[in-house]
């Protein structure tokens, strides 16, 4: 298992400790409705679920270009000018 991946994990702990906490809390509130007790669960589970799929999406299209600029094979046999190496003495 890799750093990054050990991260997330400890994050998503992090992050469903404090969900429950929040949930608990929102629960035993004296001053919410039943309804805004609801509306607030459902708030506390799905505000980082949908921010974690933007962020997935934003983040693949950006590696997937990456990754293509990346493995572009570049000449190393010629200039930016064209000339090649090998040919320097000699003109088109």
């Amino acid at each position: 298992m890799t750093g990054g991946q050990v991260l997330i994990i400890v994050f998503l702990a992090a992050h469903l400790l404090v969900a429950v906490l929040a949930i608990f809390k929102a629960i035993k509130a004296p001053v919410l409705t039943t309804t805004q007790k609801r509306l607030n669960i459902f708030l506390i589970l799905l505000l980082p679920f949908i921010w974690s799929v933007l962020i997935y999406f934003i983040l693949k299209k950006e590696m997937a270009s990456y990754e293509a600029r990346k493995n572009i094979n570049r000449s190393t046999d010629f200039y930016e000018s064209g000339i090649a190496m090998n040919n320097i003495g000699s003109h088109h």
